[in-house]
């Protein structure tokens, strides 16, 4: 098992998005032999930078971040908080990012898949705890 990205939420946020994204891309091709995708790099950017920043912001500095954890050769887990919460009672949470914007019905009576909007469209996606 192996992971793209690691470190306190405090020491995560002091790097910067430019930096968290060079140590993620170095590391990937350490490991797969390449460097990510311009999307997954978007992705990122767009939500993995974003949440250590609001993590950081509401007093989350002294949990612990692992990002992109390998489950498969193919599926990862975006993040995976572990640390002690406000009450310094244990805390171990998988994290999910999306980029969503708006759940929408589900007209196609799908079971396994969400109907979500990504900027003006809605598209079927695999629902997060089916991942």
């Amino acid at each position: 098992m192996s992971h793209l990205l690691a470190g306190s939420i405090k020491e995560l946020n002091g790097l910067g998005k430019i930096k968290i994204i060079e140590r993620m891309n170095e590391l990937q091709v350490i490991l797969n032999g390449e460097k990510s995708s311009d999307s997954e790099v978007r992705s990122w950017e767009k939500s993995l930078c974003l949440f250590i920043q609001l993590l950081s912001r509401n007093g989350f500095d002294n949990l612990h971040l692992i990002a992109e954890y390998s489950l498969t050769a193919d599926r990862r887990i975006d993040a995976i908080l572990l640390g002690n919460d406000h009450n310094n009672q244990p805390l171990a949470l998988i994290v999910e990012l999306k980029q969503w914007s708006e759940l929408g019905e589900n007209y196609e009576n799908q079971i396994s898949d969400v109907n979500v909007r990504i900027g003006q469209d809605y598209v079927y996606r695999l629902h997060p705890v089916v991942q």
